[in-house]
């Protein structure tokens, strides 16, 4: 059976005897680079893994990683849009780009709602998602991008808007009424304004918790600031991945600080990668 060859083959990838299919990867060792390195061999291996992309078999082992929700989805193929989930396993609906997978937590509670960071995956919150479903305090869901081209195509200026926009109403529609909302990076921003958007139609939020979550504290056009926002996703330290590993966080800091007293508080295009020499 397609179970059997799944375990077998995360069995070796993470050195172990046996997985069992509800098993996490991530509880049994397994980091986002085994992740990838599987996905991979899944479709060399595997004729069911041949027929997706290595992007759906990646974001599928990162937002639900266990044998039993990749075994479904290499049974089915590429899922339709609309298509309806059996209860416990991730769900699409046809009017929304949210990807709602259930981590468990009881039915009494308000809904703990995870929101992803950039990448749109929720890998960061396997750990944290059974964690609070341990408490049986509620029901525990994560929000990730169902459809990565959708979702990239959507405009830089109006995407905290639009994807709030989405992921609110598709919890209204739901029928969830009371709500701890949960955003870490780029999904604190989500959180933020998913509740701003309840409160107006209604709903109660009983907490909003932002896990490192700032704003852009610069107005800037320059790729190399926002290469260093984006690149933690990646668990790579901004400043040695995008300027140099001789290069120390002070003197960034510091270099950032005197482009803005140059240009009115502005970092313009191109202005880091001109700097020269050290003023002091």
């Amino acid at each position: 059976p397609l179970s059997a060859q799944l375990c077998r083959l995360w069995a070796d990838a993470l050195g172990l005897a046996q997985i069992g299919v509800e098993d996490s990867f991530y509880e049994k060792g397994a980091d986002s680079l085994i992740l990838a390195r599987v996905a991979g061999q899944l479709r060399e291996q595997l004729p069911q893994a041949q027929r997706l992309s290595y992007d759906t078999l990646l974001r599928q082992m990162l937002n639900e990683p266990n044998v039993a929700a990749l075994a479904r989805l290499l049974n089915q193929g590429e899922a339709t849009p609309g298509a309806i989930a059996a209860s416990g396993e991730a769900q699409r609906s046809s009017s929304s780009n949210a990807l709602v997978v259930p981590f468990g937590g009881g039915d009494v509670g308000p809904v703990r709602v995870m929101f992803h960071a950039a990448l749109g995956t929720l890998d960061y919150f396997q750990h944290l998602g059974r964690a609070l479903a341990d408490q049986q305090a509620g029901p525990v869901i994560g929000f990730a991008v169902a459809d990565t081209e959708q979702y990239l195509a959507l405009e830089p200026k109006r995407l905290i808007e639009r994807v709030a926009e989405d992921y609110a109403e598709r919890l209204i529609a739901d029928g969830h009424q009371r709500f701890q909302l949960i955003g870490y990076c780029l999904g604190g921003l989500l959180a933020t304004e998913v509740a701003r958007r309840l409160l107006e139609r209604g709903m109660e939020v009983v907490d909003l918790s932002l896990i490192d979550s700032i704003p852009m504290f610069i107005d800037t056009d320059e790729e190399l600031a926002y290469e260093a926002i984006f690149v933690p996703n990646l668990n790579l330290d901004p400043v040695k991945t995008v300027f140099g590993a001789h290069i120390e966080d002070y003197d960034v800091y510091r270099a950032i600080d005197l482009l803005m007293a140059r240009d009115n508080r502005r970092v313009p295009a191109g202005a880091m990668a001109a700097l020269s020499g050290d003023p002091g």
